[in-house]
């Protein structure tokens, strides 16, 4: 008996370790994205010049023209990394962003106490549809950020304890300096705020499944500082400024490779798209009284339909409306029906 229950942990760890190298492995090949080049150049000028560019120092169309460096801390970052331990430390940064992302996915599904093989199935699929992100590239921290906002957000869902959240103004501060997805957290988190009032004004007879007994107040309040502290950046309000560009400036989703479109040309293309349509049926199935996560889930199919490079935002939405533990709680109720 011992030795079987051995074996079994071995054979878990060892499923665990190769799910882990999903993205990791995907991060070792040679490196073919040429945005890698431009933002070392950049994070290069800004630590020479001591401060960050306000126009575009390194083209002649660009000359003289406004340009926000949204992601100038990690090219900051990746910069130094490269002076320090050369074309391998990128490597091992992206390697290891490859870890940290699966490891946040897993504790995500965790929580849902799923049996070890829904757990590792819907795990490996969430890292599977983001194998193809994993470059040296700011959505890495994005990703993590991401994941990591929605694990504090259900964790306050489904305990009503305001102490997770007390986080999230700092991880917005440290992501507007990063990346400008910080808007996708953002717009997350405005809802899971708002849900309260939306569900007095839609849907006054019924009460928002996982509410807490929390004061609406909280997650308002947090909100607030949250968007206040993305104003925290050299750049300031102007940090909005590239997000209405690329909300309006439609062209470019046409002419950059990164914004097209799925193709459905590969399986993990088809292994996303039965992760959304899961989440679908699992919302229909389960007749979720609640906002947020049919919110959560049409933010993140709308983007990640619209741009190949946001497909982490429907994955993590995906499967963190698929291991939503009430969801689970609900399923068993009904089998042993």
């Amino acid at each position: 008996m011992g030795f079987a229950v051995i074996n079994k942990r071995f054979c878990q760890l060892t499923l665990v370790a190769l799910v882990y190298l999903l993205p990791s492995v995907q991060a070792l090949l040679p490196v073919d994205d040429p945005d890698v080049w431009w933002h070392l150049r950049t994070g290069e000028w800004i630590v020479r010049a001591g401060w960050v560019p306000t126009t575009d120092p390194f083209s002649s169309f660009g000359y003289q023209k406004g340009w926000i460096a949204y992601s100038w801390l990690f090219d900051v970052v990746i910069y130094g990394i490269r002076s320090a331990f050369g074309l391998q430390g990128i490597v091992g940064f992206t390697v290891g962003f490859g870890l940290l992302i699966a490891l946040a996915l897993h504790r995500l599904v965790r929580a849902a106490k799923l049996s070890f093989r829904y757990e590792i199935i819907l795990t490996a699929m969430g890292l599977a549809c983001m194998k193809s992100l994993m470059s040296p590239r700011p959505w890495l921290f994005s990703i993590v950020f991401f994941i990591l906002e929605l694990s504090l957000l259900l964790q306050y869902r489904r305990s009503g304890a305001m102490r997770p959240l007390y986080w999230l103004p700092l991880i917005f501060c440290v992501w507007a300096n990063i990346h400008v997805q910080f808007v996708y957290g953002l717009a997350v988190l405005i809802l899971v705020a708002a849900e309260p009032f939306l569900i007095r004004l839609f849907l006054p007879l019924q009460t928002a499944d996982g509410s807490s007994s929390a004061p609406a107040s909280g997650p308002f309040l947090i909100a607030t500082l949250s968007i206040l502290a993305t104003l925290a950046t050299p750049y300031h309000a102007f940090i909005y400024r590239p997000v209405i560009e690329y909300a309006t400036e439609t062209g470019v989703f046409q002419n950059i490779l990164e914004l097209h479109p799925l193709f459905f040309r590969n399986p993990i293309d088809w292994i996303f798209l039965t992760l959304i349509l899961t989440a679908t049926f699992v919302l229909g199935w389960r007749k979720e009284t609640a906002l947020f996560p049919y919110f959560l889930l049409a933010l993140g199919a709308l983007l990640s339909f619209r741009a190949r490079r946001d497909v982490w935002v429907g994955a993590v939405a995906a499967v963190a409306v698929v291991s939503n533990p009430r969801v689970i709680r609900a399923a068993a109720d009904r089998l042993e029906f």
